[in-house]
């Protein structure tokens, strides 16, 4: 079910820029940084792209209507901009924990993922999706709006290099053919780690390391109230539950949502 989440009262200040100075990742980071100022507070829930009656749209958990409307009148801002359906869950069990399906095959995303990285440094281990796509050990990911902002900082600081995309990360109708590959090391938490960040046509992921496995942290929407829109390839994720996150501003018409996914991958040495 939705959860309702407490709203941080810290407000950051930013120093004034022009568009022309951002990327598309940092306009993002920017904007949603208006948005974290403890007066409408964070709301999310998992929803489930998928087919309706043709069209690509997304399942939804049963009570959102009632329980959370400024979660719903989003997702139907998002449908209607974007030409997609909405569907109430009819099922018992909550779509979050919907893992049996998981099982059967591994997600389109994550295996293009994988076959991207094999063109970076990280090619020089095996890298494949984790079955089930579940994350071993007790190990910290990152929460949403952290990825958000280490990706615009990812971008700005890294190291880049293009590499091709390939059929299972584009959204259908690309005609670009690379993607934008940026590596950083980063401290935080007071620790250095390394960051991987990948934009393309239709595509904008984080990736780190989880112990021996790496996440793929995939931004599929979001936007503001009044123009959500489709970052990602939405009709390759037929088969996973995607992460809505939405933030608050003061008025029930302003606020910012984000839709991602999460993708395992498992690591080994190349023997």
């Amino acid at each position: 079910m939705p959860v309702a989440r407490s709203a941080n009262t810290t407000k950051t200040t930013h120093a004034p820029q022009t568009a022309m100075k951002y990327s598309w990742i940092q306009m993002v980071a920017a904007t949603l940084s208006r948005f974290d100022l403890g007066v409408g507070g964070h709301y999310d829930t998992v929803i489930h792209p998928c087919i309706l009656k043709g069209q690509p749209g997304f399942i939804y958990e049963r009570g959102i209507t009632e329980l959370y409307p400024g979660l719903f009148n989003y997702l139907e801002k998002l449908a209607q901009r974007n030409h997609l359906k909405l569907q109430e869950n009819r099922r018992i069990e909550s779509i979050e924990f919907n893992a049996e399906r998981r099982e059967i095959c591994s997600p389109v995303i994550g295996l293009g993922a994988s076959i991207m990285l094999k063109q970076t440094a990280m090619g020089k281990s095996g890298i494949i999706p984790s079955p089930g796509n579940v994350l071993r050990g007790n190990h910290t990911l990152i929460d949403v709006k952290h990825i958000i902002n280490i990706a615009a900082e990812v971008k700005q600081k890294g190291q880049h290099q293009l590499i091709d995309a390939n059929s299972m990360i584009k959204i259908k109708g690309s005609e670009r053919e690379k993607v934008n590959y940026y590596q950083a090391c980063l401290k935080k938490n007071n620790r250095n780690k390394l960051y991987h960040y990948f934009e393309g046509q239709g595509f904008h992921a984080l990736g780190y390391m989880c112990g021996e496995q790496f996440a793929v942290e995939v931004l599929l929407g979001g936007g503001p109230l009044n123009a959500p829109g489709i970052w990602g390839p939405l009709q390759r994720m037929s088969k996973d539950p995607v992460e809505f996150h939405l933030f608050m501003g003061p008025g029930t018409q302003n606020g910012f949502g984000i839709l991602k996914s999460r993708y395992i991958l498992d690591t080994f040495k190349n023997s």
